[in-house]
């Protein structure tokens, strides 16, 4: 996503500060060698304690299954281990100093799951009133609604400002667009979301991060980070506040030879302009050859088998 112009995620007050120098992003085009190096951070950070608190940031809750898993196979029992999603993360990051002022209450509402498009509907209807007829230029239509709060959404997630919208083209459905995106957020303005939520987290001070850490997980010393290759601005802000708190490791599938392992190029850059040190598992550039292969195997449930199959299909593109 963009950040730049009047899009750029507000200046946090701890912006300033540098990562932690421990902080890195660990990468590699084979996974099987990227999860060694997730186990060993994890077998390390219990050397001297078994029962010590270990906060892992994960993409999704089927990654913290699998990792779960990987982690009670290869160290045979783990124990206060937290996994979190960056969602949850969010939940746990304390919003910025004074953030509810901007409301005019001590704490926004919680915007009901679903909400969205109703909302954006009534803005819609305030927008047709002010124009004098159906000026939407087709953004009111069925289904279009769905779309265009799904665009909004990633607006915001971008921490892109509608008027960037507006300037980008003369055309009249963009321009509309952009003025509904702006009638939309102001609507939202009582309201706290998953996007608000994160937007807070962004502005995280290192201390306010480090104490996000230390109520998820108790005692951490280190953030681990495993397999987020693909994030947003606003995201993007957060692992950043957490780079500075506390030494971060993020493990990122990622290498300049092969598909499809470059696709995260553009988030390691931008960490790496943060201020976290590149670390590479590979010890050559040669290219693998790919083998095809076929084997058959059976799960005890649907679940079981979805886990097996995105693994198998994870290893072979590994292998590619």
């Amino acid at each position: 996503m963009a950040e730049q112009g009047a899009g750029r995620v507000p200046a946090a007050p701890g912006a300033d500060v540098p990562a932690h120098r421990g902080s890195a992003v660990v990468v590699s085009g084979d996974i099987a060698k990227l999860e060694r190096e997730f186990v060993g951070a994890v077998r390390s950070a219990k050397a001297d304690d078994p029962a010590a608190a270990v906060l892992v940031v994960v993409g999704s809750h089927l990654q913290h299954i699998y990792l779960r898993r990987l982690l009670a196979r290869s160290l045979t029992a783990v124990a206060n281990v937290r996994f979190l999603t960056l969602m949850d993360l969010a939940g746990e990051l304390a919003p910025p100093d004074g953030a509810a002022v901007e409301t005019g209450s001590a704490t926004a509402l919680p915007l009901p799951d679903g909400a969205h498009v109703p909302l954006l509907e009534q803005v819609i209807v305030e927008h047709r009133s002010r124009a004098g007829g159906d000026r939407t230029h087709g953004l009111a239509d069925t289904g279009m609604v769905h779309a265009a709060a799904a665009t909004i959404r990633d607006l915001r997630e971008g921490a892109i400002d509608p008027r960037q919208v507006a300037s980008a083209s003369q055309r009249p459905w963009l321009r509309t667009l952009a003025s509904l995106a702006s009638a939309y957020q102001a609507v939202l303005a009582p309201f706290t979301d998953a996007t608000r939520r994160v937007a807070e987290a962004t502005a995280a001070t290192p201390a306010q991060a480090a104490g996000a850490v230390q109520h998820a997980a108790p005692g951490a010393r280190q953030v681990l980070v495993y397999g987020i290759y693909d994030v947003n601005a606003l995201q993007l802000g957060m692992l950043t506040a957490l780079s500075r708190a506390l030494p971060t490791r993020l493990f990122l599938p990622w290498t300049t030879n092969a598909e499809p392992f470059a696709f995260p190029s553009e988030t390691i850059r931008r960490l790496h302009e943060r201020g976290l040190r590149l670390q590479t598992l590979e010890t050559c550039g040669a290219a693998r050859k790919r083998h095809a292969t076929r084997a058959v195997f059976s799960c005890a449930d649907r679940q079981a088998e979805t886990e097996e199959t995105v693994r198998r299909v994870l290893e072979d593109l590994a292998g590619g």
